[in-house]
This record gives C-alpha cells, sequence and structure tokens, in this order.
C-alpha cells in the first residue's frame, strides 16, 4: 500500500441539537465535551495513516453521531520510491541497480545518455550492457521510464510514464530484443539477459498499482524541451569521429579502393573482420566465392554445428560486411569495423556507439 487514508471532520449535521451530538461524538472517541466540541469546531483530523477499510469503518460510527465527515488519501513520495524500488528488486534480483549505491561517473552517464531531467528522481537502473558504464541503460524513475538509444531497435521517443503504460498494457508486446509500447516505440532490451523475461510484467504490476491507488494522475510527466543533453553527445561524438577519421574518409571517397593491407590479402582482411564481428576463430571462416571485390564467406558454429554465411567488401581502411541475404551493415546505428597494418599484425578494431570497442590483432599465420 502506498496511499495512506484518514478521516477529517467537516461540521456537524445541524447545529439546532450541537449538545447532543457533542455527547455522542465523546462517547464515540472516549474524550472529553469540551475537546469534542473543539474538534467539530476546528474540524479536525481524528485518523490518519490507516487503510481505507479502517477509514470507512470510522466515517460510518462517527455520522452515527451526527458529526460529518470524509475520508481522505495521502502518500509520500518516499514511500512511492520505496514500493517501486522494492518491487523491482523482488521481481528481477541482483539484475538492477540502486540509484544510491552508484558512482557518481555512472549516474552522471544514465543522466546523459537517457536525457533525464534534472528534476527527476531516478531509482533504479538495469544495465544494456556487460560493462558497469551504464551508458546504454533502462533506468526506472518515480515519474516513468527513461532508455538510451540501442543499435537496431529504433524509437520515436524514450521516455513514457507510468500512465502511458498502464493506458497501453493489452498491447504492450514483449519481444527478446525490446519491449514494443507501441508501434514507434520500443524500449530496447539487448544485453539484458535475466531481465528480459520478468521486466514487462514488473514494469505493468507497478503501473496497474500506481494506477489503482490514483497516483499516476498526480505524477506529472518529466520531459525537457529542445535539444536534450543525449542529442547533444552524439553530436560531439559524431563531430569527433568524424575530425579522427577525416582523412581515411577522404582517401575512401577519392579512391573507393582498400588502404594497404601489407602482407595480407584483401580475402584474408575480410575473414579476420567476420571473425572479429562475430567473435569466432578466423581459423573456421572460409571463403566460399569471390565476385569482384565482395568476398562470400562461411562457417560452421562449433557449438550446434550450424551454417552461417556472410560477405565483406574493403572500402578505404573500413571493413564493410553483411549476412549472405541481408544488408550491408553500413547504416549510422552499426557498428564500424576498421583495419590497420603495422609490423606485420593486422588490426581488426570494431567501434560501438557507447565509445567502447572490441579490438582483434592477427598474424599472418593465424589467416593461413
Amino acid at each position: 500500500m502506498i496511499r495512506t487514508y484518514g478521516v477529517k471532520i467537516t461540521g456537524a449535521r445541524t447545529e439546532s441539537d450541537i449538545e447532543k451530538i457533542t455527547n455522542n461524538l465523546s462517547t464515540l472517541l472516549k474524550t472529553s465535551k469540551n475537546n469534542s466540541r473543539k474538534i467539530i469546531q476546528e474540524k479536525s483530523i481524528i485518523k490518519k495513516n490507516t487503510t481505507i477499510e479502517k477509514a470507512n469503518k470510522i466515517k460510518t460510527a462517527i455520522e452515527k453521531t451526527g458529526v460529518m465527515c470524509k475520508v481522505f488519501s495521502s502518500y509520500k513520495k518516499d514511500d512511492l520510491s520505496k514500493y517501486i524500488n522494492e518491487t523491482l528488486r523482488e521481481k528481477l534480483g541482483e539484475d538492477i541497480k540502486q540509484a544510491d549505491n552508484l558512482k557518481k561517473k555512472q549516474k552522471k552517464n544514465c543522466i546523459n545518455y537517457c536525457a533525464i531531467p534534472d528534476e527527476a528522481d531516478i531509482l533504479s537502473i538495469i544495465s544494456n550492457t556487460m560493462s558497469n558504464s551504464l551508458k546504454r541503460s533502462i533506468v526506472i524513475c518515480t515519474s516513468g521510464i527513461y532508455w538510451s538509444k540501442s543499435f537496431g531497435v529504433e524509437s520515436s521517443k524514450h521516455y513514457v510514464s507510468w500512465s502511458d503504460v498502464y493506458k497501453a498494457k493489452s498491447k504492450i508486446v514483449g519481444k527478446t530484443t525490446k519491449i514494443s509500447i507501441s508501434k514507434d516505440i520500443n524500449i530496447p532490451l539487448i544485453g539484458c539477459s535475466k531481465t528480459r523475461k520478468n521486466l514487462l510484467p514488473t514494469l505493468i504490476e507497478i503501473s496497474e498499482t500506481l494506477h489503482k491507488e490514483k497516483i499516476d494522475e498526480k505524477i506529472k510527466p518529466q520531459t525537457k524541451p529542445g535539444l536534450t543533453k543525449r542529442d547533444k553527445l552524439e553530436r560531439k561524438d559524431k563531430f569527433i569521429a568524424a575530425l579522427y577519421f577525416l582523412p581515411i574518409a577522404a582517401i575512401a571517397i577519392i579512391t573507393n579502393t582498400p588502404a594497404d593491407t601489407g602482407p595480407f590479402s584483401q580475402e584474408q582482411v575480410c575473414r579476420a573482420g567476420i571473425a572479429t564481428v562475430v567473435r569466432k576463430d578466423p581459423f573456421i571462416i572460409n571463403t566460399e566465392k569471390i565476385s569482384g571485390n565482395i568476398f562470400y564467406t562461411f562457417y560452421r558454429r562449433p557449438s550446434d554445428g550450424s551454417l552461417w554465411r556472410n560477405r565483406c567488401k574493403l572500402s578505404g581502411s573500413k571493413i564493410i560486411w553483411g549476412t549472405r541475404t541481408g544488408r550491408w551493415r553500413t547504416l549510422k546505428e552499426d557498428s564500424p569495423v576498421f583495419f590497420s597494418v603495422h609490423n606485420q599484425t593486422l588490426t581488426v578494431e570494431e567501434r560501438y556507439y557507447d565509445g567502447s570497442s572490441t579490438i582483434k590483432h592477427y598474424s599472418y599465420q593465424d589467416l593461413r
């Protein structure tokens, strides 16, 4: 229970028999007549912090004395925060991080990358990556749910209120990679392993409780007009990336030919690139055919023997890849893959949106 209830005197039913009413109230409350008269005159609160059932019972008893009263309800912000945190902890266990236990840098990343307004109360965080940076995360607040952008999961906005969750609960679709609040509003679940099954029913349960106790109506949606902090960071990241890769991009645009591969062939670079993005040993990556500058590869996954086919081509120092029948991974939400050769070593780097990357080093022997 988040809300507590109480009973407040609103006056006497009739002033003509005030003495009798005062006597009746005095007997019920087991107090003096003077005190009962004062309670009626000042319209005092005679009970609070109780349940709705007890409050209604007290109200009925008081009204039989001839005194008019009403039941009122209230809730404390701390009680709301406690309920949401305890529910998340019970349903999701150790998969959530409490805001009070965050490091300063982690909390700053949540605020920046999820575009959380300054007035929002951060309660719990669900990390969307294996790292502890919390740059990609789902943030639970008293006002609703915020989340950061994620590769492959498009969403028109990155905030939804508890009231919106309740209204859309019958239409919400839970998938392995996202929760679809509506057709164009999606909460990404990439990286959330244990929470995928329990997160959606937990969020709906919280929204139902807040609606039942009429708390969601009192919570104003927290939005910030104009450019969000996340957008500013994205612009900054893109600007820095543009400066960093400007010489490489210029070469690629002018020549549209691969950068120097040193002792490695283009086919070997492609095999190394595929091995890096699929997290497999390059030894199992085989070239099936070559068509122009496109290399078609395949491998069998050791865990189950399933066959996987990909394709690859080089442009400047960039490795462009895709599945055999799918699109090339060249959209802005895709992680770019780059290669370089130094001291007879091939280095392949896959760069992610949050600034982290996967770097692999290959010798000529690894790719023979």
